[in-house]
């Protein structure tokens, strides 16, 4: 794994989380992964997995976390983690609007 990859990584965490930020949703950014705070609902964390074998960023959902959770132990786990795979700007972008949109079935 290259520097150059890993820059590629946070660049990629540092835009959803901006367009995160732009559609109103709650979130929180480390190096490689997003936290979704969803009001009165399980939090999800979007986290990049850098693969270097396969020359991609793979994609995981983690869901079922807590705001007062440890996160750096939830997210060495595999407990509610969902592998999405490699995933394009549109599909990334996809799953925002998704999680905004469960955050308004409240309403």
């Amino acid at each position: 794994m290259s520097l150059l990859d890993v820059q590629l990584a946070a660049q990629l965490a540092r835009w959803l989380y901006e367009e995160a930020m732009v559609m109103g949703l709650k979130v929180r950014r480390n190096m490689l992964s997003i936290s979704f705070d969803i009001k009165d609902k399980e939090d999800f964390v979007l986290i990049a997995a850098l693969d270097v074998q396969a020359y991609c960023i793979n994609w995981w959902l983690q869901a079922g976390l807590k705001a007062e959770d440890d996160r750096k132990e939830d997210l060495t786990s595999n407990n509610g983690k969902r592998f999405l795979g490699p995933l394009n700007l549109e599909t990334l972008r996809g799953i925002l609007v998704d999680l905004l949109s469960l955050g308004c079935d409240d309403a």
